[in-house]
């Protein structure tokens, strides 16, 4: 496999396991410890990679999860119901 490929097998085995679309997003583009970062530390690298279909196939496991789990204003969060 190629890099592209071996991102795109571990963003979906993350969007399977995560519950949370903020979850999946910090576990993915964090920039201390993200998969992205993982693969390309190199700033220049990562803006190639953005411009990708695989990129694009990442953001679009992010939007499912959103549109799976919603989205809860921050506010929100810790406020008892």
């Amino acid at each position: 496999m190629n890099e592209y490929a071996d991102i795109l097998a571990e963003a979906k085995r993350l969007a399977e396991s995560l519950n949370t679309w903020d979850d999946l997003a910090a576990a993915l583009f964090s920039s201390h410890d993200g998969l992205v970062q993982r693969y390309w530390p190199d700033r220049a690298e990562r803006r190639t990679f953005q411009r990708t279909n695989t990129y694009n196939e990442i953001r679009g496991l992010l939007k499912q999860k959103i549109r799976e789990a919603g989205v809860v204003a921050r506010a929100e969060l810790g406020r008892p119901k």
